[in-house]
């Protein structure tokens, strides 16, 4: 799976993405649960890290 223009994330700002996977996040059509009580910080910015590394495709 690669994060692109169809996810349109690489838009938003890491803070945004980092409430997110804490405080969950409401889509069209989905929901992503929140994941604050199972992560620490640290690894909410690892996985932030690895977004714009390894799945991240910007033009």
């Amino acid at each position: 799976m690669a994060w692109d223009e169809t996810e349109h994330a690489y838009e938003h700002p890491d803070s945004g993405i980092h409430d997110w996977i804490v405080n969950g996040k409401l889509g069209l059509g989905w929901q992503m649960p929140d994941l604050g009580d199972q992560v620490t910080d640290e690894e909410v910015h690892s996985v932030i890290a690895y977004l714009h590394t390894t799945l991240w495709i910007e033009d």
